[in-house]
């Protein structure tokens, strides 16, 4: 991210110049298709794939307007990232480090989208039955229904299903450019180099946004390896789907960017959200970004006024002494574009000589700095702790080899036997221990299983648990408006229905997502340090091994799980999106509560036709009906996550974590072992070059060894 060259420090293990390394030696020792060598080459190989998967996060977060886009355009030095408006605000644009220039987009199945739009067409029907059915595969059925929705005027009492006539034009519009790209699953299509910037044209308009589920951009300018930075638009939005997902990355992000503009402040979208945010335990990991627009601040005094303003609101939050910075993020961006237009140019001159100009760089390179040093802490306590041990330990046993060589070749006699006997040796107590590490993890992993089954119950009781006291407490306040005098039974129970919906929806996002997700986070932590402390003692058993302490079977048979108190965590619980509550909550629980109103009213009917003071009685009817009917749907809704969530993630996530610990442990133990095949006669070989050749491996293990220096990440 940072302009400056020595700010872009790759803090990854160097393995490309391991790489190099290792291909050297084997070119020197004339020892190119050794099985050792190749084992050393598949485990960097393997090092790198996972480190590819794994990432930290940025999130930036801000109210439309605040400057995000402008932001991360600023970091890119390009114009690669546009708004959009309504529906498109549910995406969020994540950008991440490219050899050139791509954009991903993931566009929804066609299964998906169809569900999408019958929902929204029939909940619109049982207001209106001359709405006309139609299946977006019909041009003439497109066709028809768009003319229905341009000539019907929105009455008032309709105004509630606005956001379902949008999202029917917009399908209705972009269909049929969209078609080439839906399938019956999700599809991606790239667009790589100068081609790129076509993705924009699809996140622009609500016609093409409509059909999109997900937008990956990669970009040379991003200059930090293994970081994701995402754009997060939606929490100015009505729809609190737009929020749960800004939330939910958020809470899967190593630190957070809030964007504030200057000249707007802090709005009630932002005092919401940074509320949340607060009780999501994420405080700590903001930093406050308050975007200055020079052409609103002229004089310092000025600014001063604005950001106090701006910080005595961000303590009625809860951020008592908020970390932040103040720059103008647009003329960061027009200082590093490479082509301005005339109107650019302009104003970059014009605030040449402004008087909060250099402030705005100095806080700018300081922003920079302190965003470096967070990701290089988070890199090397988190994503790559476990990756830095085992080069380490590569690293270490290539130097242990080539020492032994050297030792070999300048000894007088071959000590081929003892070498080997050793190795021997060393084979029986790495299998020994691969045996007892199986073991371990197997039975673990039923005792790891069985806490997170302890956990998720604790959560989910229907007596107590967190998420059914919550939706308890819900139902019980839950109040339906009043109807009008001269109301239509059907419509206003669509009207009612949108209105639990809605209340729905914002109280699973405000109260239960806020206390579900730091649970869930706390139950991968446990495991991750469960699993840590039973594993940690075999790969002390490598290390010991490698330094030739020959005593593990004593350190190890005592108590195969004992473990170390306090273990620093090597290996971290992977990268798999969780599922979220809230978007299983918004996805079912109203397309069942629209279908029963459309199949199920003859109560209704049978209510107006009996009582004598209907609207009273309707509304009082129709609060303990709606009520039931939520109850039942929640109550599947419910055990349907809270068994995703257990299988498909917490235990899902646990057994990938096993079986990356296992294989490390494997590559790592198999690197000990050193496969001297066909080596004996490349040694007869080497021993008569060794005059020319001594020098040369003293050479190497010079170069290898400030590789060593550079596997420390501290």
């Amino acid at each position: 991210m940072p302009d400056d060259s020595s700010l872009g420090i790759d803090l990854f293990p160097p393995l490309a110049e391991t790489r190099s390394q290792l291909e050297k030696l084997a070119e020197l020792l004339q020892w190119k298709d050794a099985p050792q060598l190749r084992h050393w080459q598949e485990a960097l190989q393997h090092a790198e794939d996972r480190l590819q998967q794994a990432k930290v996060r940025i999130a930036v977060l801000g109210a439309v307007k605040s400057g995000k886009s402008t932001l991360l355009n600023a970091v890119l030095g390009a114009d690669r990232l546009r708004r959009g408006a309504g529906i498109l605000t549910s995406i969020v644009t994540r950008i991440q480090l490219g050899k050139i220039s791509r954009a991903h987009l993931r566009f929804k199945s066609k299964s998906l989208l169809d569900r999408q739009f019958q929902a929204a067409l029939a909940f619109l029907q049982s207001s209106d039955s001359s709405l006309p059915s139609c299946k977006l595969d019909q041009a003439s059925e497109r066709q028809s229904l768009l003319h229905w929705l341009d000539e019907q005027p929105a009455e008032e009492d309709t105004s509630h299903f606005s956001e379902e006539r949008a999202f029917l034009r917009a399908c209705l519009v972009g269909y049929s450019e969209a078609i080439g790209y839906l399938n019956n699953s999700t599809q991606v299509r790239t667009w790589s180099g100068e081609e790129s910037c076509h993705h924009q044209a699809w996140v622009e308009q609500d016609s093409r946004a409509v059909f999109l589920e997900d937008l990956l951009l990669e970009e040379p300018g991003w200059t930090w390896q293994g970081t994701e930075i995402a754009d997060c638009q939606g929490i100015d939005s009505p729809n609190p789907l737009h929020l749960v997902q800004v939330q939910e990355y958020a809470s899967r992000s190593n630190l957070l960017i809030y964007v504030i503009s200057s000249r707007i402040g802090i709005r009630q979208a932002d005092v919401h959200l940074l509320r949340n945010l607060y009780q999501l335990g994420l405080a700590d990991q903001i930093i406050f970004v308050i975007n200055l627009d020079l052409n609103e601040h002229e004089e310092q005094a000025d600014v001063d006024r604005i950001t106090e303003h701006i910080l005595r609101d961000l303590r009625r939050c809860g951020w008592q002494q908020p970390h932040y910075f103040m720059f103008s993020a647009l003329h960061l961006l027009l200082q590093r574009k490479l082509e301005l237009t005339t109107r650019e140019q302009k104003q970059l001159e014009f605030w040449q000589d402004h008087p909060v100009s250099q402030m705005s760089a100095n806080a700018w390179k300081t922003f920079q700095e302190e965003l470096h040093m967070r990701l290089a802490h988070q890199q090397s306590q988190t994503l790559l702790a476990g990756e830095w041990r085992h080069c380490q330990r590569l690293h270490r046993q290539v130097s242990e080899f080539v020492e032994r060589l050297q030792t070999t070749l300048s000894a007088e006699t071959l000590d081929w036997e003892e070498w080997q006997s050793e190795l021997q040796h060393r084979q029986r107590y790495l299998n020994y221990h691969e045996q007892n590490l199986r073991y371990t993890l197997k039975g673990g992993e039923q005792q790891w299983k069985q806490h997170i089954d302890y956990g998720i119950r604790a959560l989910f009781e229907r007596q107590g648990g967190k998420v059914w006291s919550s939706l308890d407490r819900f139902l019980r306040q839950l109040e339906l408006t009043q109807p009008k005098d001269n109301f239509s039974p059907n419509i206003q129970s669509m009207l009612w229905v949108q209105e639990a919906r809605e209340k729905l929806l914002r109280w699973v996002v405000d109260e239960i997502n806020v206390s579900l997700l730091p649970e869930i986070a706390r139950l991968c932590s446990e495991i991750t340090m469960l699993v840590n402390q039973a594993v940690e003692p075999f790969f002390e058993a490598l290390d010991e091994l490698q330094h030739r302490e020959y005593k593990l079977q004593s350190k190890l048979q005592n108590d195969l799980v004992s473990s170390s108190e306090n273990p620093k965590v090597y290996w971290q619980f992977p990268e798999i999106e969780p599922i979220s509550f809230t978007t299983t909550m918004a996805f079912q629980t109203p397309e069942q509560l629209r279908s029963w109103l459309l199949y199920g009213q003859s109560w209704f009917r049978t209510l107006w036709r009996k009582e004598r003071n209907p609207q009273m009685d309707f509304h009082q009817q129709s609060q303990r009906e709606l009520e039931r009917q939520l109850r039942e749907n929640l109550d599947f809704d419910v055990l349907n996550y809270q068994e995703n969530l257990k299988y498909r993630y917490l235990w899902s996530g646990t057994e990938q974590l096993l079986e990356t610990i296992l294989v490390c442990w494997q590559e790592a133990a198999r690197g000990c072992q050193a496969d001297l095949s066909s080596l004996l006669e490349q040694l007869e070989k080497l021993r008569s070059e060794r005059k020319q050749l001594i020098p040369l491996l003293a050479q190497w293990q010079n170069n290898w060894g400030k590789l060593v220096v550079r596997l420390s990440p501290e």
